[in-house]
């Protein structure tokens, strides 16, 4: 069944929408053979959550695209984790990186912004060839990653829903001195 909701779901599980969206939520108040029950049909029925739509629901996002060229500038991940950081509510970092070659220059820098600043950065590298399907993956959890790499044109197409335009912003300037 393509594009379920959880109205589907609901109506699937004989559940209500606000139980789904408890289960969904992994909200405490749902008993557990009820949040068993739900998620096997979510499971059975190939149901992934729109994170878009709970996005639009409770009116914020948790997530903000920085759009590249290049990832080798190590100037550039400092200051898009101090411009993240100053910028929005962010008390940590979570950077999804796509280059397994990398994963020790992100991790040095991480733990070298986390040392200057005391905002803990997380660094997950994505196996060679599985970033895309990751990312999909990582997106879906409640602590999404806070940065993330889309590949060019096409990436940003699949992801624009996440994309913040911070062509008005303080860093968007200092990246374009």
């Amino acid at each position: 069944m393509p594009n379920l909701t959880i109205k589907d779901i609901a109506r699937i599980s004989g559940c209500s929408v606000s139980t789904i969206s408890r289960v969904i939520n992994d909200r405490p108040d749902v008993r557990p053979e009820t949040k068993e029950h739900v998620l096997k049909v979510m499971r059975e029925a190939g149901f992934v959550p729109n994170t878009n739509a709970r996005q639009l629901k409770i009116q914020q996002s948790r997530s903000v695209v920085f759009v590249v060229k290049g990832t080798r500038n190590l100037f550039f991940a400092s200051s898009t984790a101090a411009g993240v950081s100053g910028a929005c509510p962010v008390q940590q970092v979570y950077y999804l990186n796509f280059k397994p070659e990398q994963d020790q220059d992100w991790q040095d820098l991480a733990a070298e912004y986390t040392k200057e600043t005391g905002v803990p950065v997380t660094v997950v590298t994505a196996a060679s060839g599985q970033y895309e399907t990751t990312l999909m993956s990582e997106m879906e959890k409640s602590e999404a990653p806070t940065l993330f790499q889309v590949n060019g044109p096409v990436g940003l197409a699949n992801w624009k829903d996440y994309c913040l335009d911070l062509s008005d912003s303080k860093l968007y300037g200092e990246l374009t001195q």
